[in-house]
């Protein structure tokens, strides 16, 4: 007979002596072919040095194992738990964009928003947080982002009612947008005379072109390598590649 789960499960936490300090075991069940089976994770001592630290570390893992009780759709989602859940299923792989969100995790979202029940925190709150952060208005767009990503898998994972409406839509940030300069548009006239003139300085439109938006990529941009060269009569790269 196939088991259903209907209870909410907590899992226990024990502390175990090691040969070189101590560490804590947390143990869960899952149900495997329709049987129960217990499970044991190991986390060491240094890194988590009290149960309330395993605790905070398994809180998106213990929601994962309690879908589809009553008790985990009617229950208060923490942020924290929110969190944890995101980094073990949905943070980024790359090394630099896993940093960056780790970074951002860590120094801004976790402090400020970690402890609050997902479901009290408000649009306005967030807004003041926000104009009380010495960040720059890049920095604060990266951190709402973020903030977005999480309310909408927050609703994706049923924490949060469909029909609501993910606080962080009606918090915008001021002077966030990258663009300094209006973009130059061309005329029709303006791209025929282009096309019309001699293929050497064609290609060199298309060089300064290519210069232009190596530099604005930034301080760390990577350094552009291309060969020019014409192909049925037309200029074309015949190669364009980017390397850190």
């Amino acid at each position: 007979m196939k088991i259903t789960r209907e209870r909410y499960q907590h899992g226990s936490v024990r502390r175990v002596t090691r040969a070189s300090g101590f560490a804590w075991e947390f143990r869960y069940r899952v149900i495997e072919n329709g049987r129960r089976v217990h499970k044991t994770q190991t986390f060491d001592g240094a890194v988590y040095p009290t149960e309330k630290a395993v605790r905070q570390k398994v809180q998106g893992q213990l929601l994962k194992l309690n879908e589809g009780t009553e008790y985990a759709r009617s229950s208060d989602v923490t942020f924290n738990a929110l969190l944890e859940r995101y980094i073990t299923e949905e943070m980024p792989n790359q090394h630099a964009t896993r940093g960056g969100y780790t970074s951002m995790i860590n120094t801004h979202l976790r402090p400020r928003w970690g402890t609050e029940s997902i479901t009290d925190i408000r649009p306005a709150e967030i807004r003041a947080w926000f104009k009380e952060l010495d960040l720059a208005p890049v920095t604060k767009g990266h951190i709402r982002s973020l903030m977005h990503r999480l309310f909408d898998l927050a609703t994706l994972w049923e924490y949060l009612p469909l029909e609501r409406r993910n606080p962080v839509d009606i918090v915008k940030i001021r002077s966030v947008t990258r663009r300094v300069k209006e973009p130059v548009v061309l005329t029709p006239e303006q791209f025929c005379a282009n096309r019309a003139a001699p293929a050497r300085a064609r290609q060199h439109d298309l060089a300064c072109c290519l210069s232009r938006a190596a530099r604005q990529r930034g301080p760390r941009a990577p350094v552009g390598r291309h060969r020019l060269g014409a192909a049925n009569g037309h200029d074309s790269p015949q190669r364009l590649s980017w390397s850190d």
